[in-house]
């Protein structure tokens, strides 16, 4: 006996729903505990690096009166030379107001 399409369209609605349903259940349920986790989670712990002290280290060390380092390690390690550097903080500092 055929089945008649009425009864296979509402089946099929049916089962649509009831996927779509299980999924954004389990979409709501994966926001709720993402959610739990991160109030759950422990804050970090602050540690001091002293990052200023660094920077003036950095500056000295590559800007200084008589940097330690000299311009073949300056674009070894920053991968430009320091003319350029220098030119685009120049260029910079006179076009981008900060």
């Amino acid at each position: 006996m055929a089945s008649h399409p009425q009864n296979v369209d509402q089946t099929f609605e049916e089962n649509i729903d009831e996927i779509f349903e299980r999924g954004f259940q389990n979409c709501l349920e994966g926001c709720v505990n993402r959610q739990a986790a991160k109030k759950s989670k422990k804050k970090r712990a602050y540690i001091e690096r002293g990052r200023e002290e660094g920077h003036i280290r950095l500056l000295n060390d590559y800007f200084g009166d008589q940097p330690i380092y000299p311009d073949r390690l300056f674009r070894r390690r920053f991968r430009m030379n320091k003319r350029l550097f220098l030119h685009i903080v120049q260029r910079l500092s006179n076009e981008v107001p900060f």
